[in-house]
C-alpha cells in the first residue's frame, strides 16, 4: 500500500494482546506491549512538557523491542515506522555510510516518523544488546485525534526539538 508514492506500514490485526504490523517488504512485525516507565519519556524533549496524565495516556501505546549487536534497527532510505527511545544498550547512527554519533540510554530517534512515514534520514545499528521502546505512527495518530491537549503539547515539544536541532 502506498500513499503519496511512499510505502506504508499498516496495522494488520491484534492477536492475543500483540500488535501485528505488515511492513512494506512483506514481512510481519509482531509487537507485544510492555509497560514503559513514564519517567523515561519525561527525559525526552518531545515529551518533557506533557502532564503526568498525558504521559499515562501515552505510555500504553509503546512497545518494547530488543536487538542483538549488529542488528540494523532502521535503514537510511527505508520507510519510517515510528519513534524509538533507548532504555539500555548502545547504537550507532550513520548517514551515507559515515558514522555520525553513538546513542545510549535515554537517546531517541524517529520522531518525524510519527507524522511522516517517508524515508529514514539515517541508519541506526545496535552496537550492543539493546532494549528500547517504540511508538508507531499507527498508535500515535488515534491518540492525538482523541486527546487534542496531548496533541498540542506534543507539537510544542516537537517545535522545541526542531529548534535545538538547527543548532547542531
Amino acid at each position: 500500500m502506498t500513499r503519496g508514492g511512499r510505502a506504508q506500514v499498516r496495522l494488520d490485526r491484534r492477536e492475543r494482546g500483540e500488535r501485528l504490523y505488515k511492513l512494506p517488504e512483506g514481512q510481519t512485525l509482531r509487537l507485544t506491549p510492555v509497560p514503559l516507565d513514564a519517567g523515561v519519556l519525561k527525559q525526552v524533549p518531545l515529551f518533557s512538557s506533557l502532564s503526568d496524565d498525558d504521559l499515562e495516556t501515552l505510555v500504553p501505546a509503546f512497545n518494547e523491542l530488543s536487538f542483538a549487536p549488529g542488528h540494523v534497527i532502521t535503514r537510511e532510505g527505508a520507510p519510517g515506522f515510528g519513534f524509538f527511545v533507548i532504555e539500555s544498550g548502545t547504537a550507532r547512527v550513520s548517514v551515507r555510510g559515515v558514522e555520525r554519533r553513538t546513542l545510549g540510554p535515554g537517546s531517541y530517534f524517529g520522531e518525524i516518523a510519527l507524522l511522516d512515514p517517508g524515508p529514514r534520514a539515517a541508519t541506526v545499528t545496535a552496537e550492543t544488546n539493546l532494549t528500547g521502546h517504540t511508538l508507531s505512527g499507527l498508535e500515535f495518530r488515534p491518540l492525538v485525534k482523541e486527546y487534542p491537549d496531548l496533541a498540542w503539547a506534543l507539537l510544542q515539544g516537537l517545535w522545541h526539538m526542531l529548534g535545538q536541532n538547527e543548532d547542531d
